[in-house]
Protein backbone atom coordinates (compact mmCIF):
# COMPACT_ATOMS: atom_id res chain seq x y z
CA UNK A 1 0.00 0.00 0.00
CA UNK A 2 1.35 3.54 -0.98
CA UNK A 3 0.65 6.59 1.12
CA UNK A 4 -0.24 10.10 -0.36
CA UNK A 5 -0.51 13.89 0.30
CA UNK A 6 -3.90 14.99 -0.31
CA UNK A 7 -4.62 15.91 -3.54
CA UNK A 8 -1.12 16.36 -4.57
CA UNK A 9 -0.46 12.49 -5.27
CA UNK A 10 3.48 12.94 -3.26
CA UNK A 11 4.00 10.00 -1.38
CA UNK A 12 4.65 10.94 2.64
CA UNK A 13 5.42 9.15 5.10
CA UNK A 14 3.51 8.50 8.79
CA UNK A 15 -0.24 8.41 7.79
CA UNK A 16 -1.83 5.15 5.86
CA UNK A 17 -3.89 5.78 3.59
CA UNK A 18 -6.06 3.31 1.94
CA UNK A 19 -7.95 1.58 -0.88
CA UNK A 20 -8.96 -1.50 -0.68
CA UNK A 21 -10.18 -3.72 -4.13
CA UNK A 22 -11.62 -7.10 -3.47
CA UNK A 23 -9.83 -9.44 -5.79
CA UNK A 24 -6.85 -7.13 -6.38
CA UNK A 25 -3.94 -6.01 -4.81
CA UNK A 26 -4.04 -1.96 -3.39
CA UNK A 27 -1.58 -0.81 -5.92
CA UNK A 28 -2.97 2.51 -4.79
CA UNK A 29 -4.24 4.50 -2.07
CA UNK A 30 -7.29 7.44 -1.52
CA UNK A 31 -7.71 10.05 0.86
CA UNK A 32 -11.47 9.67 1.34
CA UNK A 33 -12.31 12.97 -1.08
CA UNK A 34 -11.14 11.02 -3.39
CA UNK A 35 -13.72 8.34 -4.17
CA UNK A 36 -15.08 7.44 -7.43
CA UNK A 37 -18.14 9.42 -7.96
CA UNK A 38 -21.46 7.95 -7.39
CA UNK A 39 -25.18 9.18 -7.60
CA UNK A 40 -26.51 11.11 -5.04
CA UNK A 41 -29.25 8.41 -4.43
CA UNK A 42 -29.67 7.94 -1.02
CA UNK A 43 -31.96 5.59 0.14
CA UNK A 44 -34.81 6.04 2.84
CA UNK A 45 -35.01 4.29 6.13
CA UNK A 46 -37.81 2.47 6.76
CA UNK A 47 -37.46 -0.49 9.35
CA UNK A 48 -35.43 -1.70 11.71
CA UNK A 49 -35.26 -4.30 14.77
CA UNK A 50 -36.13 -3.94 18.37
CA UNK A 51 -32.91 -2.38 19.55
CA UNK A 52 -32.85 0.35 17.26
CA UNK A 53 -31.40 3.51 18.41
CA UNK A 54 -30.02 6.74 16.78
CA UNK A 55 -27.65 9.95 18.01
CA UNK A 56 -26.02 12.78 16.20
CA UNK A 57 -22.34 13.94 16.17
CA UNK A 58 -20.20 16.49 14.40
CA UNK A 59 -16.75 17.09 13.89
CA UNK A 60 -14.83 20.33 15.56
CA UNK A 61 -14.91 22.60 12.22
CA UNK A 62 -12.50 24.72 13.42
CA UNK A 63 -9.70 21.98 13.49
CA UNK A 64 -8.07 21.28 10.13
CA UNK A 65 -10.05 18.56 8.21
CA UNK A 66 -7.29 15.71 8.22
CA UNK A 67 -6.34 16.42 12.04
CA UNK A 68 -9.46 16.30 13.24
CA UNK A 69 -9.82 13.81 16.27
CA UNK A 70 -12.96 12.93 18.91
CA UNK A 71 -15.60 15.19 17.75
CA UNK A 72 -16.86 17.69 20.32
CA UNK A 73 -20.25 16.98 19.84
CA UNK A 74 -21.99 13.91 20.66
CA UNK A 75 -25.80 13.15 21.78
CA UNK A 76 -28.43 10.39 21.85
CA UNK A 77 -30.92 9.68 20.77
CA UNK A 78 -30.86 12.03 17.25
CA UNK A 79 -33.33 14.49 17.45
CA UNK A 80 -34.53 13.12 13.59
CA UNK A 81 -37.57 11.80 13.92
CA UNK A 82 -38.46 8.27 12.96
CA UNK A 83 -35.43 6.00 11.30
CA UNK A 84 -34.66 9.21 9.55
CA UNK A 85 -31.05 9.69 10.98
CA UNK A 86 -30.26 7.42 8.76
CA UNK A 87 -30.84 9.13 5.33
CA UNK A 88 -28.61 11.64 4.84
CA UNK A 89 -24.70 12.34 5.26
CA UNK A 90 -26.10 14.45 8.10
CA UNK A 91 -24.03 13.19 11.04
CA UNK A 92 -27.02 11.63 12.10
CA UNK A 93 -26.85 8.10 12.39
CA UNK A 94 -28.53 4.76 13.26
CA UNK A 95 -27.49 2.15 15.77
CA UNK A 96 -28.85 -1.40 16.83
CA UNK A 97 -27.92 -2.82 20.36
CA UNK A 98 -27.84 -6.56 19.38
CA UNK A 99 -26.10 -9.02 17.36
CA UNK A 100 -28.00 -9.60 14.44
CA UNK A 101 -30.20 -6.86 14.68
CA UNK A 102 -30.89 -4.14 11.73
CA UNK A 103 -31.74 -1.70 9.73
CA UNK A 104 -33.80 -1.76 5.96
CA UNK A 105 -33.62 1.49 3.39
CA UNK A 106 -35.46 1.82 0.72
CA UNK A 107 -34.33 2.96 -2.37
CA UNK A 108 -38.10 3.35 -4.19
CA UNK A 109 -36.86 1.05 -7.08
CA UNK A 110 -34.10 -1.73 -7.70
CA UNK A 111 -30.20 -0.42 -7.49
CA UNK A 112 -27.57 -2.30 -8.75
CA UNK A 113 -24.40 -1.31 -5.84
CA UNK A 114 -24.88 0.83 -2.72
CA UNK A 115 -22.48 2.92 -0.61
CA UNK A 116 -22.38 2.40 2.88
CA UNK A 117 -20.87 5.54 5.18
CA UNK A 118 -20.35 5.21 8.67
CA UNK A 119 -21.03 7.81 10.98
CA UNK A 120 -17.56 7.44 12.69
CA UNK A 121 -14.90 5.06 12.87
CA UNK A 122 -11.62 4.49 15.57
CA UNK A 123 -10.12 1.27 14.92
CA UNK A 124 -9.01 -1.43 14.87
CA UNK A 125 -8.53 -1.14 11.32
CA UNK A 126 -7.68 -4.93 10.75
CA UNK A 127 -7.76 -8.22 12.51
CA UNK A 128 -10.46 -9.83 14.68
CA UNK A 129 -13.69 -7.48 15.22
CA UNK A 130 -12.08 -4.79 13.02
CA UNK A 131 -14.03 -1.38 13.14
CA UNK A 132 -14.71 -2.16 9.65
CA UNK A 133 -16.15 -5.44 9.60
CA UNK A 134 -18.92 -4.72 12.03
CA UNK A 135 -22.18 -5.34 9.43
CA UNK A 136 -22.95 -7.23 6.63
CA UNK A 137 -25.47 -6.04 3.92
CA UNK A 138 -28.46 -8.14 2.12
CA UNK A 139 -30.72 -6.84 -0.76
CA UNK A 140 -33.96 -7.74 -1.34
CA UNK A 141 -37.28 -6.81 -3.48
CA UNK A 142 -39.66 -8.07 -0.84
CA UNK A 143 -38.07 -8.03 2.14
CA UNK A 144 -38.55 -11.36 2.67
CA UNK A 145 -35.76 -12.81 0.83
CA UNK A 146 -32.49 -11.96 1.79
CA UNK A 147 -29.45 -11.74 -0.62
CA UNK A 148 -25.72 -11.12 0.61
CA UNK A 149 -24.27 -8.22 -1.14
CA UNK A 150 -19.98 -8.82 -1.92
CA UNK A 151 -17.37 -5.79 -0.27
CA UNK A 152 -16.05 -4.16 -3.63
CA UNK A 153 -13.88 -1.55 -1.75
CA UNK A 154 -13.17 0.26 1.57
CA UNK A 155 -12.10 3.66 1.49
CA UNK A 156 -10.17 4.73 4.44
CA UNK A 157 -7.26 6.54 6.68
CA UNK A 158 -5.41 4.38 9.52
CA UNK A 159 -5.76 7.20 11.82
CA UNK A 160 -6.98 6.11 15.21
CA UNK A 161 -9.34 8.75 16.20
CA UNK A 162 -13.03 9.01 15.19
CA UNK A 163 -13.17 10.43 12.02
CA UNK A 164 -16.61 11.17 10.03
CA UNK A 165 -17.38 8.45 7.00
CA UNK A 166 -13.73 7.02 7.99
CA UNK A 167 -13.96 3.61 6.58
CA UNK A 168 -16.35 4.15 3.61
CA UNK A 169 -17.22 0.74 2.08
CA UNK A 170 -18.88 -0.25 -1.45
CA UNK A 171 -20.65 -3.31 -1.90
CA UNK A 172 -22.48 -5.20 -5.18
CA UNK A 173 -25.26 -7.53 -5.86
CA UNK A 174 -23.08 -9.09 -8.68
CA UNK A 175 -25.49 -7.64 -11.73
CA UNK A 176 -28.62 -8.44 -9.47
CA UNK A 177 -30.92 -5.07 -8.56
CA UNK A 178 -32.65 -5.03 -5.55
CA UNK A 179 -35.16 -2.18 -3.88
CA UNK A 180 -34.39 -2.88 -0.41
CA UNK A 181 -30.87 -3.18 1.43
CA UNK A 182 -30.56 -4.30 5.30
CA UNK A 183 -27.78 -3.78 7.14
CA UNK A 184 -26.91 -5.96 10.52
CA UNK A 185 -24.82 -5.98 12.97
CA UNK A 186 -22.22 -9.03 12.56
CA UNK A 187 -19.46 -8.93 15.35
CA UNK A 188 -21.20 -6.86 17.89
CA UNK A 189 -23.53 -4.23 18.09
CA UNK A 190 -21.70 -1.13 17.92
CA UNK A 191 -21.67 -0.12 14.19
CA UNK A 192 -23.39 3.45 13.56
CA UNK A 193 -24.18 4.39 10.15
CA UNK A 194 -24.91 7.78 8.73
CA UNK A 195 -26.64 7.00 5.33
CA UNK A 196 -26.58 4.30 2.64
CA UNK A 197 -26.46 5.08 -1.20
CA UNK A 198 -26.66 3.95 -4.26
CA UNK A 199 -23.68 3.74 -6.28
CA UNK A 200 -24.91 3.82 -10.09
CA UNK A 201 -28.26 5.38 -11.58
CA UNK A 202 -30.46 3.41 -12.63
CA UNK A 203 -31.23 4.45 -16.23
CA UNK A 204 -33.79 3.30 -17.96
CA UNK A 205 -33.20 1.26 -21.22
CA UNK A 206 -35.29 -0.26 -24.70
CA UNK A 207 -33.69 -2.70 -26.68
CA UNK A 208 -34.69 -2.64 -30.15
CA UNK A 209 -36.97 0.05 -30.03
CA UNK A 210 -40.35 0.19 -31.46
CA UNK A 211 -40.69 -3.95 -31.01
CA UNK A 212 -42.04 -5.86 -28.60
CA UNK A 213 -40.55 -8.47 -27.65
CA UNK A 214 -37.10 -7.59 -28.14
CA UNK A 215 -36.01 -10.84 -30.29
CA UNK A 216 -32.22 -11.71 -30.56
CA UNK A 217 -30.68 -14.28 -32.38
CA UNK A 218 -27.44 -14.74 -30.85
CA UNK A 219 -26.09 -16.13 -34.52
CA UNK A 220 -26.27 -13.34 -36.20
CA UNK A 221 -23.63 -10.76 -37.57
CA UNK A 222 -26.01 -8.04 -37.41
CA UNK A 223 -26.36 -5.34 -34.63
CA UNK A 224 -28.67 -4.51 -32.14
CA UNK A 225 -29.97 -0.98 -30.79
CA UNK A 226 -30.44 -0.46 -27.59
CA UNK A 227 -31.70 3.11 -26.06
CA UNK A 228 -30.70 5.06 -23.28
CA UNK A 229 -34.10 6.76 -22.68
CA UNK A 230 -34.08 10.36 -21.27
CA UNK A 231 -36.71 10.46 -18.30
CA UNK A 232 -37.81 13.40 -15.94
CA UNK A 233 -35.19 12.65 -13.68
CA UNK A 234 -32.35 11.65 -16.24
CA UNK A 235 -30.88 13.26 -19.33
CA UNK A 236 -29.27 10.44 -21.89
CA UNK A 237 -27.27 13.26 -23.38
CA UNK A 238 -24.94 13.11 -19.95
CA UNK A 239 -24.11 9.92 -21.43
CA UNK A 240 -20.61 9.21 -22.16
CA UNK A 241 -20.93 6.78 -25.28
CA UNK A 242 -17.29 5.21 -24.58
CA UNK A 243 -17.87 4.12 -21.32
CA UNK A 244 -21.10 2.14 -22.06
CA UNK A 245 -21.28 -1.73 -22.12
CA UNK A 246 -23.81 -4.11 -23.33
CA UNK A 247 -24.97 -7.76 -22.86
CA UNK A 248 -22.93 -10.48 -20.41
CA UNK A 249 -19.43 -10.09 -22.71
CA UNK A 250 -19.92 -6.09 -21.83
CA UNK A 251 -19.76 -5.58 -25.82
CA UNK A 252 -18.52 -1.62 -26.82
CA UNK A 253 -20.87 0.14 -29.40
CA UNK A 254 -19.89 0.83 -33.17
CA UNK A 255 -22.04 3.45 -33.30
CA UNK A 256 -23.94 6.03 -30.86
CA UNK A 257 -26.42 9.45 -31.67
CA UNK A 258 -28.63 11.44 -29.85
CA UNK A 259 -32.39 11.25 -31.10
CA UNK A 260 -35.66 11.01 -29.96
CA UNK A 261 -36.34 7.49 -29.72
CA UNK A 262 -39.57 7.45 -28.08
CA UNK A 263 -41.18 10.61 -29.03
CA UNK A 264 -41.72 12.37 -26.21
CA UNK A 265 -39.82 15.30 -27.02
CA UNK A 266 -36.37 14.83 -25.76
CA UNK A 267 -33.36 13.66 -26.73
CA UNK A 268 -32.44 10.00 -25.87
CA UNK A 269 -29.29 7.92 -26.92
CA UNK A 270 -29.09 5.39 -29.54
CA UNK A 271 -26.28 2.88 -29.68
CA UNK A 272 -25.71 -0.42 -31.31
CA UNK A 273 -23.48 -3.41 -30.56
CA UNK A 274 -22.48 -6.06 -32.56
CA UNK A 275 -24.61 -9.01 -31.65
CA UNK A 276 -21.86 -11.47 -31.70
CA UNK A 277 -19.71 -9.17 -29.37
CA UNK A 278 -22.52 -9.04 -26.73
CA UNK A 279 -22.49 -12.85 -25.28
CA UNK A 280 -25.94 -12.99 -25.41
CA UNK A 281 -27.01 -16.57 -25.76
CA UNK A 282 -30.23 -19.11 -26.69
CA UNK A 283 -32.74 -18.72 -23.49
CA UNK A 284 -31.50 -15.62 -21.75
CA UNK A 285 -34.02 -13.59 -20.56
CA UNK A 286 -32.65 -9.96 -20.12
CA UNK A 287 -29.69 -8.19 -20.96
CA UNK A 288 -28.14 -5.03 -18.78
CA UNK A 289 -26.21 -2.19 -19.86
CA UNK A 290 -23.83 -0.13 -18.25
CA UNK A 291 -22.22 2.91 -18.34
CA UNK A 292 -21.32 6.08 -17.17
CA UNK A 293 -21.83 9.83 -17.18
CA UNK A 294 -19.59 12.24 -18.97
CA UNK A 295 -18.80 13.31 -14.63
CA UNK A 296 -17.81 9.65 -14.24
CA UNK A 297 -21.26 8.67 -12.32
CA UNK A 298 -21.67 4.31 -12.90
CA UNK A 299 -25.18 3.89 -14.57
CA UNK A 300 -26.88 0.51 -15.50
CA UNK A 301 -30.19 -0.75 -16.70
CA UNK A 302 -32.04 -3.69 -17.58
CA UNK A 303 -34.34 -4.83 -20.28
CA UNK A 304 -36.07 -8.03 -21.40
CA UNK A 305 -35.14 -10.13 -24.63
CA UNK A 306 -36.23 -13.47 -26.44
CA UNK A 307 -33.83 -15.45 -28.39
CA UNK A 308 -35.20 -17.08 -31.63
CA UNK A 309 -33.52 -19.09 -34.15
CA UNK A 310 -31.77 -17.72 -37.43
CA UNK A 311 -34.64 -15.96 -39.35
CA UNK A 312 -37.65 -16.08 -37.03
CA UNK A 313 -38.98 -12.61 -35.56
Amino acid sequence: MIAYEKRTGVVVSGVLLCLFAVGASPASAMYLPAMPPSSGNFGTAVSASASFQDGYHWDDLSTPEDEREIPTHYTMPSPMPGYTAGDALDWHWVWVGILGDYVIWDFGAPVFDVRVYPSQDHGPYTGPNSEFDEYTVYGSNDQITWTLATQLALYCDDITNVRTHDGVKDYTFGGARYRYVKIASAIDHDFELDAVEALSIVVEIDIKPGSYPNSINPGSKGVIPVAILSTEDFDASTVEPETVRFGPDAASAVQSALEDVDGDGDLDMILHFKTQDTGIKAGDTEATLTGETIGGIPLGGTDSVRTVPKGKK
